[in-house]
């Protein structure tokens, strides 16, 4: 499975996981698939910085698309186009990135070194970015501990634990562990386990040559469209 290939998979797992969202919020199928999409964006940001030859170039191109989805991601979770309560997922993989850079860039791998990494994902809580210190950190643990299939499923799996286990004590303590859906919503990051199954398929290679489409290009525009179809049901003339 080439890199384009794994592109296509994480834009198709978010589309239907932005859907579920927006349509279907009880719905177990779409947030299974819609785990997938975190995992696979963070392994694609990490292979883009092994083999870039550029990194600044990387980071720019990066950091442009974040701010153009910032306006259709808050048009679409909070229905004005400013929101400051949270930022999207792009700004989350650019403050990843930078992580990688700075880490990348100090030769003496002493626990200072460690540190940067973790100031980057304290940029991203401040910042509010979507998946926030996790996004940065799985991404940080994917370069580190290595794309093995094995070492790919503790890093998704330390995170994907992360951020399930404060909502899962959450449950024992309320005792609504026993109410089935509540408890599936809750723990439903744990599923992104499922994206080591494509992510061990990766073979190395880029793909088509379109490969900055499908993510950089269609994210904003998925998001535009979604609002678009929401706003049109919620003033539907038959509504009124």
């Amino acid at each position: 499975m080439s890199s384009f290939a794994l592109k296509i998979l994480g834009v198709l797992a978010l589309i239907v996981d932005l859907v579920g969202d927006a349509y279907f919020p009880a719905a177990i199928i779409p947030r299974i698939i819609g785990r997938l999409a975190l995992p696979i964006f963070a392994f694609l940001i990490v292979e883009g910085f092994r083999k870039t030859s550029n990194h600044k170039f990387y980071l720019y191109r990066l950091l442009i698309f974040a701010f153009l989805a910032e306006m259709p991601y808050d048009l679409f979770y909070s229905g004005v186009p400013v929101d400051l309560k949270s930022q999207n997922l792009l700004f989350t993989m650019v403050l990843g990135y930078v992580a990688l850079c700075l880490f990348a860039s100090q030769k003496d791998r002493s626990s200072g070194t460690m540190m940067l990494p973790l100031l980057c994902a304290m940029v991203a809580t401040i910042l509010k970015t979507q998946y926030s210190l996790f996004g940065v950190m799985l991404i940080f643990f994917i370069y580190t501990l290595g794309n093995e299939p094995k070492k790919l499923a503790i890093s998704i799996g330390l995170v994907a634990l992360a951020m399930t286990l404060p909502a899962f004590m959450m449950m024992l303590s309320s005792g609504l562990i026993a109410n089935f859906e509540i408890f599936f919503l809750l723990t439903a990051n744990m599923w992104m386990l499922l994206a080591v199954i494509p992510l061990s398929m990766y073979n190395g290679q880029l793909g088509r040559k379109s490969k900055r489409l499908p993510f950089y290009w269609s994210y904003p525009l998925v998001l535009l469209l979604l609002w678009a179809c929401k706003t049109y049901i919620k003033y539907m003339p038959w509504q009124i």
